[in-house]
């Protein structure tokens, strides 16, 4: 119950919701990476507070998104429909975490070899704790405070194994 009446609460305070200049930020493009399937589970997790995405593409193409994000004094859920295109998630309305950060585009990236997901909020943050050509960290808390990263579905055995 009380996470429901968070959720409303978050939705009303999105609906005021206007873009900031970070909103237009983009990644530098050694890291950006269209052709990542974003379907499936992306966790942030910064330690007191996390958010996740849950992201399944529908049959007219689109995506629908499940974002839910909390802390230690609350928690709460929004639904969103998504436009995936050249790399770059566009969202119907605006998501704000429980950090705080709100955004509507999140891009595909890859550090590493890693697959991330990054809110056009923490571009500027996350191009400063990478190395100039943008493949790796030179911050290991660039990754840990500002990308989604997929979740890994955990092995499943069959029992007699």
């Amino acid at each position: 119950m009380a996470e429901e009446r968070m959720s409303k609460l978050v939705e009303q305070e999105l609906d005021h919701w206007q873009p900031a200049a970070r909103e237009s930020d983009r990644p530098m493009d050694s890291i950006r990476y269209p052709e990542m399937n974003i379907a499936g589970n992306w966790t942030l997790s910064r330690g007191l507070d996390y958010s996740r995405l849950a992201i399944t593409k529908t049959d007219d193409g689109h995506y629908q998104v499940s974002f839910a994000s909390g802390g230690c004094l609350y928690n709460y859920r929004l639904k969103r429909i998504g436009d995936y295109s050249g790399g770059v998630l566009s969202l119907n309305r605006p998501v704000k975490e429980y950090f705080p950060l709100s955004y509507r585009t999140l891009y595909a990236v890859r550090i590493g070899g890693q697959d991330y997901l990054l809110p056009s909020a923490a571009v500027a943050e996350v191009d400063k704790g990478l190395a100039k050509d943008g493949r790796k960290f030179i911050d290991p808390f660039t990754g840990r405070f500002h990308l989604y990263r997929r979740e890994v579905a955990p092995a499943t055995s069959n029992p007699g194994d």
